[in-house]
């Protein structure tokens, strides 16, 4: 009688030939199910089982499900390509251009008028926010901290843009500024300039008290001059009648008034800032532009030059106290204060502007 050659499964042959890593270390090995052998007919295959060195090591199974090796291939980077998401693009800016950059006075002081600047831009785009940087002359002191920028007010294309800014805003302190405008977008990029107009300003503390040409007289109109009943508190600077006085200080008027037999016409101006009056003495009658409580500006104009009173002719007497006038306070040399004025501004005796 012919016999049959049984077939078994691979599965099943592979299984009887090699006995599995865990029974070989002592654990349980896979042991097929009866209706779950897989034959050429059809049927599934038992899964893979788990190696020791898997086991041993803490590391996943080397067989997923599809749906976690989906996930697995998800997680991890791709090399050469970075996770960071690319960011929009900076459109480029197209420049601009200053056709118009114009001031008022290259000359300001601290206390007094506002400077008025004015300016045009041209090209596309727009509108645009416009500063004013000022940032010192002198070389060494063009630091960040020393510059500042002051908004001027939105500028479109071909139009007029004019405003005013203060000598503090420029210079707290005094001294020579370059001033050039800055344009920006209205979320604040730097909008590139195809020209950079520069002017040159000059912040100044104090104002020489005469506007005109002037000159300094003998010894005896010197301060601490001998007179007859008294010392002179004061410093004369002899000037043509109708010369006009000018305050060298912001400050408030405290007195005017007349004194025939000695000052003549004068004024007493209050500087809160120094905390010193000044004082101006033989002023032309009916020159006085002033009252008293009136607050004046620095460089603002008080009166002319005059003889009235005691005088021997057309002069200034001008006095400078530490404190109130005749209220407590001392009266000091006006001559340094005088020179460095006039330096500042470029000026000497029987110089005018």
């Amino acid at each position: 009688m012919r016999s049959r050659r049984i077939v078994l499964p691979l599965a099943v042959t592979l299984l009887a030939a090699t006995p599995s890593a865990s029974v070989a270390s002592g654990g349980a090995a896979y042991v097929p199910q009866a209706g779950k052998l897989s034959t050429r007919s059809g049927g599934s295959a038992p899964p893979a089982a788990r190696s020791s060195t898997d086991a041993a090591s803490g590391a996943a199974p080397r067989y997923r499900d599809r749906a976690a090796a989906q996930r697995t291939s998800r997680e991890r980077p791709v090399r050469g390509r970075s996770r960071r998401p690319r960011g929009r693009l900076r459109p480029r800016l197209r420049p601009a251009r200053v056709v118009a950059f114009n001031i008022s006075q290259q000359r300001l002081y601290l206390g007094g008028p506002a400077l008025r600047v004015s300016l045009r831009v041209a090209g596309r785009g727009g509108p645009w926010r416009v500063e004013l940087q000022a940032s010192p002359a002198i070389a060494g002191a063009r630091t960040a901290a020393a510059r500042s920028s002051i908004e001027l007010g939105v500028a479109r294309a071909n139009r007029d843009l004019a405003a005013t800014v203060t000598p503090e805003a420029l210079s707290p302190t005094g001294g020579e500024v370059i001033l050039r405008p800055r344009l920006a977008t209205a979320r604040g990029a730097r909008v590139p300039l195809a020209n950079l107009p520069a002017v040159a300003v000059r912040v100044l503390a104090n104002a020489f008290p005469l506007r005109g040409p002037w000159r300094l007289p003998g010894p005896d109109g010197r301060f601490g001059a001998p007179r007859a009943d008294h010392r002179h508190e004061g410093q004369d600077l002899v000037a043509a009648e109708g010369t006009p006085v000018v305050a060298p200080a912001a400050g408030q008027v405290v007195r005017v008034a007349y004194q025939p037999g000695g000052a003549g016409h004068y004024v007493v101006l209050r500087d809160p800032r120094m905390r010193r009056d000044y004082v101006f003495m033989h002023l032309r009658e009916r020159s006085i532009t002033v009252v008293e409580g009136q607050t004046v500006a620095t460089g603002a104009r008080i009166a002319e030059v005059g003889s009235t009173g005691r005088s021997s002719g057309p002069h200034l007497h001008f006095e400078v106290w530490v404190g109130r006038w005749r209220d407590g306070g001392r009266p000091i040399d006006p001559l340094p204060l005088l020179e460095t004025w006039a330096r500042n501004e470029g000026l000497g005796p029987d110089a005018g502007r």
